[in-house]
């Protein structure tokens, strides 16, 4: 607490106990699998004696409370016929060698009519500016590749059969006002099945974290700062 923030502040960004894990071995998140497997490396390596001032979580904290209020809306719609997946768990195994990864990717939202993945983010102006979205289009495209790889009978019980688009749901959380503009930005994509891009990104990710566990970060791999 470097900052001296009130007690209610203190608890209120405090995780609970176990309420955050590191990384597991042979367990990749999806976010794990585009960072760098240094960083992944190092979290298993000492998790117990890492430490992070509150006011860095202040951000992260927001954008879970936001997306719990907005699962909360989704979930409002399926009183009568279900439409809205939330904070749906897929899971996956590769074949990397000798060795069987797996890959779980949680999706924020998936709209079942309309065979679409959606996930919702908060950033600066500055980010959407630059439109720095490669890492945020990798995510959500794995989470369309995991759905669409589950079994026929998974995706049958869930009344949709493909996922066909894969979106984008941006919050500029310092958007300055200008009239036919919206602080709300939402960028789509199309999804193809026969598209094998997805499925070797995956694989060649898996085998540089396995084989390279401790190798320099890569530029796109590090946070940046001011106006990089």
């Amino acid at each position: 607490n470097d900052f001296h923030l009130s007690p209610i502040w203190v608890k209120y960004l405090t995780p609970k106990e176990g309420e955050e894990k590191p990384p597991v071995e042979g367990r990749f998140s999806v976010t794990d699998l585009i960072g760098s497997p240094r960083i992944r490396t190092l979290k298993m390596r000492f998790w117990d004696s890492l430490s992070e001032d509150l006011i860095d979580r202040l951000w992260r904290v927001d954008g879970i409370t936001m997306d719990e209020k907005l699962s909360q809306v989704a979930e409002s719609f399926n009183m009568e016929r279900r439409r809205y997946l939330t904070k749906y768990k897929m899971e996956r195994r590769f074949s990397i060698n000798d060795k069987r990864p797996m890959v779980v990717g949680v999706a924020d939202l998936i709209d079942l009519r309309e065979g679409e993945v959606v996930d919702w983010k908060r950033t600066n102006q500055a980010k959407v500016l630059r439109g720095d979205f490669d890492d945020w289009w990798r995510q959500v495209e794995i989470y369309a590749y995991l759905y669409n790889m589950q079994d026929a009978s998974v995706r049958e019980s869930l009344d949709c059969l493909q996922i066909r688009q894969s979106t984008l749901s941006i919050f500029i959380r310092d958007f300055k006002s200008i009239r036919e503009e919206s602080p709300i930005l939402e960028k789509h994509r199309g999804v193809s099945r026969e598209d094998r891009s997805i499925d070797n990104y995956i694989k060649g990710r898996l085998l540089d974290h396995l084989e390279n566990p401790e190798r320099e970060c890569l530029a796109e791999e590090k946070w940046t700062t001011g106006d990089q």
